[in-house]
């Protein structure tokens, strides 16, 4: 009750009538739900590094927004780009889905613990448009309040990428294939929101 589904769909036209077979299937919970799983790629609070450059939240009419990143330049093999999210209270990561377009070339997430600790949770050397997957752990990942999680990814708007549509022009963020994105998205708990656990702070 109160709860609503939002589906999102992309579609690219190709001048010809066509069919939708797109189905949603819904499984129903037998059991008392004890948390809620969060699809997010990207906070409010998050940093953008460009290139070498960061790119700072911006506040507009009272809220936070991400800052413009620049678009990407021509003939470019590797363009780079990082985000940093703060992790301000204790979650729980179950799987990520690096989303990129044609010349998304390769995605990694590291967890930066307080301590200073580094651990690479997932790295995707060879991106594959054709082949967005969604990688579950094995078990559940702990990240305690303080953390940071830094997602990076390269792009080859190149003549050596074959997937190129235009190398010649510059790429811009949207939705539309031939455009691009940075979405590396992360299905996460609220620790403080689980009713099984009373001590979401400690690690595990």
């Amino acid at each position: 009750a109160g709860k609503y589904i939002r589906w999102n769909m992309h579609y690219q036209t190709n001048g010809r009538p066509m069919t939708d077979r797109t189905e949603l299937g819904v499984w129903f919970n037998s059991k008392e739900v004890t948390h809620e799983i969060l699809n997010r790629s990207s906070a409010r609070m998050e940093t953008y590094i460009v290139e070498g450059k960061e790119i700072p939240p911006e506040l507009k009419d009272g809220k936070w927004r991400r800052g413009r990143i620049p678009n990407i330049p021509p003939y470019v093999k590797s363009w780079k780009i990082v985000q940093v999210q703060p992790i301000p209270e204790a979650i729980t990561l179950y799987g990520m889905s690096p989303h990129m377009h044609l010349r998304g070339k390769d995605m990694k997430y590291v967890v930066t613990y307080p301590d200073g600790r580094d651990e690479m949770i997932l790295n995707v050397p060879a991106y594959s448009f054709e082949w967005q997957l969604y990688y579950e752990l094995t078990e559940p990942l702990h990240i305690p309040t303080g953390s940071k999680l830094t997602a990076t990814a390269h792009y080859d708007n190149s003549l050596y990428n074959p997937y190129n549509p235009g190398p010649h022009l510059p790429v811009y963020w949207a939705e539309q294939s031939w455009d691009e994105m940075f979405s590396p998205q992360i299905r996460i708990t609220i620790d403080s929101q689980d009713l099984t656990n009373t001590d979401t702070d400690s690690e595990q």
